[in-house]
């Protein structure tokens, strides 16, 4: 029988929504710290990881066991990294050069980290809230990457060439395995702008709903397995690759935290292996799949996100003003960039700010009210550091000796800024 490929992921953000920034540590030691350990530990089992660049930089410097345990687990060749952007926003609403600087950030991090540790670099990237547009695949494509995951509402929209959701309204019902397998199992090769292309594979969210009901056994092995051998067989002569739970890694060992069913990384681990030892299925992941079964579908993928939508990162009022916020910033940005190339440390200060502002843990769904502020609070920094430097610039022409000051200027809102 045709193998079905699974690929464990876990999406990793120190900016969750619902977890104000007190939470960090114990996100950190009961959950990252526990799932990297026991992968560690179980060599023979795969998966794919990422994180934000701001959740590297926060583990490097609190916990840096983190990042020897990824380099480990990366080194033996046992999971794969997925690139991300700086500090997850929704790039479909961001201005592009605001997008570059999110991937430029990440890969700033990732290279302070990781470079000189012979590990690869990521080609796949996570977008956040699976949210794409046609553009973002010459900027994704510039910047290193050939594939992205996305949910099947959005691929399945441009496989039937439904590319007006206002015309033709995407179902109530989300796409599931058993309605949709025929239609969408293997990666497609998206079609951007500028004749650039991207490979996306699919990731149904009901297996991350079976991984909960397996473990806590509201439902039996069997029926999963019965499911996974019915996607093996409409897989054909070419094996299908799927990305299977828990999806956000925040469901391990500290989702309780919320109200909600957490799981343990032994559970987890356990129900790996036990998919593993089916005939139909192993473990594998997608940058050793991409290499053996390379796309062969071209399709024109709409603007849209995990929801097809992105009004709700949009319509909120919080969100409106948030996002007016970091428009001003953006624009006296550009001004400050201009003006301000003396103060080099501050302008970077300032886009770093900005950046954080930009954060879709701030505005989506359900966030708690810390990280709603922390968005508030770090765009109208951005804002205050660009006053600072178009008005520095006013006041004193650019002259060499007025380098000299830049340092004590950086101290004085280095103790206003904290990520």
């Amino acid at each position: 029988m045709t193998h079905l490929i699974l690929a464990p992921f876990f999406h990793a953000n120190l900016q969750y929504a619902e977890f104000p920034p007190d939470a960090v540590p114990d996100i950190v030691t009961r959950c990252y710290l526990p799932t990297l350990r026991y992968f560690a530990a179980h060599p023979e089992l795969t998966a794919v990881f990422e994180y934000s660049g701001i959740t590297l930089q926060l583990m490097a410097d609190g916990w840096p066991e983190t990042i020897d345990l990824l380099a480990l687990l990366m080194q033996r060749g046992q999971i794969e990294l997925l690139g991300s952007t700086y500090a997850n926003p929704i790039l479909p609403l961001i201005p592009t050069d605001h997008a570059r600087l999110h991937l430029a950030e990440f890969w700033r991090v990732y290279d302070q980290l990781f470079t000189g540790l012979n590990v690869p670099r990521p080609k796949g990237i996570f977008l956040q809230e699976f949210a794409y547009d046609p553009t973002l695949t010459p900027l994704l494509a510039e910047a290193g990457y050939n594939y992205t995951v996305l949910t099947p509402r959005l691929l399945l929209a441009g496989l039937r060439r439904q590319l007006n959701s206002g015309l033709t309204p995407p179902p109530q019902e989300p796409p599931s395995l058993a309605a949709n397998a025929h239609e969408l199992l293997h990666p497609v090769q998206m079609v951007g702008a500028q004749a650039t292309q991207l490979t996306a594979f699919p990731i149904y969210r009901e297996l991350i709903g079976w991984m909960f009901d397996v473990i806590y056994g509201r439902k039996p092995f069997t029926q999963l397995a019965d499911l996974l051998a019915m996607v093996a067989e409409k897989s054909g002569e070419r094996p299908s690759l799927l990305f299977f739970g828990p999806s956000d890694a925040e469901f391990v060992n500290v989702y309780d935290r919320l109200g909600k069913e957490a799981i343990s990384p032994v559970a987890v681990g356990e129900l790996l292996a036990q998919l593993n030892e089916l005939p139909f299925v192993q473990l594998g992941l997608p940058r050793t799949y991409l290499a053996q079964h390379p796309p062969t579908k071209p399709v024109y993928v709409p603007a849209g996100s995990s929801e097809r939508s992105i009004a709700i990162w949009m319509t909120d009022p919080d969100n409106e003003r948030l996002n007016a916020l970091c428009a001003e910033a953006s624009q006296k940005l550009r001004l400050a960039t201009v003006l301000g190339g003396e103060r080099p440390l501050l302008l970077e200060q300032a886009r770093r700010a900005m950046l954080l502002a930009e954060n879709s843990d701030g505005r989506g769904w359900m966030p708690c009210p810390e990280r709603r502020l922390a968005c508030y609070d770090q765009a109208l920094q951005a804002i205050a550091l660009a006053d600072h430097i178009i008005q520095q610039a006013g006041r004193h022409p650019f002259s060499p000796d007025r380098l000299g000051k830049q340092q004590i200027e950086v101290q004085d809102y280095e103790q206003t800024f904290s990520p």
